[in-house]
């Protein structure tokens, strides 16, 4: 018997669950951009340690007792330095990699890809794209103005328990030293949704290994800030095969949406909870992937191979 990740089921049939939902939305601003805001009023902000290292921040992801897994992790760049603007984020780095990690101890590598000049193709893992063209402005730096980028760490597959607290931060290596600069902002100031946002920065090392804690305000900044970050994440489930049927226990297992379960694809040919709505079981195939709903819309999922 193995245990599994729990993804959609539906009796009826309705539309295919999303494989991942945006859990954690400390997105770009939406107002006081740049200094026509005013000092006292500019939302964004780049962080970055040079060569020393890199700026990282926390989330938190669900409820106590839920087991979650993160898919994608979006965050924003701002490369522009000395009045030049780069064309593709491989014409100043090499490389570009996420770290994550629990928030006691040093942050591990998860994703990583490498650039070749002229290009914004990284690897399956790192997607990248214009933040311009997704509708960001051009970024104020003291009067010079740069691109924002949007890039994207698919694929990461990293468990994590609701509630608990994580750090992530991203890393660029210059073909000439240009250092790799995270875009945030100040949430009071965004006028956008920014989940978790409470002033704290941590500062690591080009290792991933932990190197201190960091205020904005009062120091390089008049203001608090959080690093931009979207998290897309599903939930884990404890999959079993049992009497024939693919089964979830716990409590996970009453809030499932059974309108939006598929196994395989395809709607099971019926359901049925008991033990005090803490198991549901599905009829039809005894292996392969489940993909779901909660009742809330986050994603489930899970396989049994």
């Amino acid at each position: 018997m193995k245990l599994v990740t729990f993804f959609a089921i539906a009796t009826m049939a309705a539309v295919a669950a999303d494989p991942s939902t945006l859990v954690v939305d400390r997105g770009l601003p939406q107002a006081n951009w740049n200094n026509a805001a005013g000092v006292t009023e500019r939302s964004n902000v780049r962080w970055t340690l040079y060569e020393q290292g890199f700026v990282a921040d926390e989330i938190r992801l669900g409820e106590p007792g839920e087991k979650w897994v993160v898919d994608k992790v979006r965050v924003w760049t701002v490369p522009g330095a000395r009045g030049v603007d780069p064309a593709t984020l491989g014409d100043f780095y090499s490389n570009v990699r996420l770290y994550f990690g629990p928030a006691a101890g040093d942050l591990n590598k998860v994703a990583s890809g490498d650039l070749q000049p002229g290009s914004n193709e990284a690897s399956a893992q790192v997607q990248i794209a214009d933040g311009v063209m997704e509708g960001a402005p051009l970024y104020d730096d003291f009067g010079a103005h740069y691109r924002i980028w949007q890039v994207d760490f698919s694929d990461l597959n990293v468990a994590v328990a609701g509630g608990d607290t994580y750090r992530f931060g991203a890393l660029g290596t210059g073909r000439d030293k240009q250092a790799w600069f995270t875009h945030g902002a100040n949430a009071a100031k965004s006028s956008a949704r920014q989940d978790g946002a409470d002033d704290k920065l941590f500062l690591y090392d080009t290792e991933g290994k932990f190197a201190g804690e960091y205020a904005a305000n009062g120091k390089t900044w008049n203001k608090g800030a959080d690093l931009n970050v979207q998290v897309f994440a599903h939930l884990d489930a404890e999959l079993a095969v049992e009497d024939g049927q693919l089964a979830v226990r716990g409590a996970l297992a009453a809030q499932i949406d059974p309108a939006t379960v598929r196994i395989n694809g395809a709607s099971p040919r019926g359901f049925s909870i008991s033990e005090g709505n803490q198991k549901i079981g599905f009829n039809g195939a005894t292996k392969g992937c489940l993909t779901a709903q909660r009742f809330d819309g986050a994603s489930v999922r899970g396989c049994v191979r």
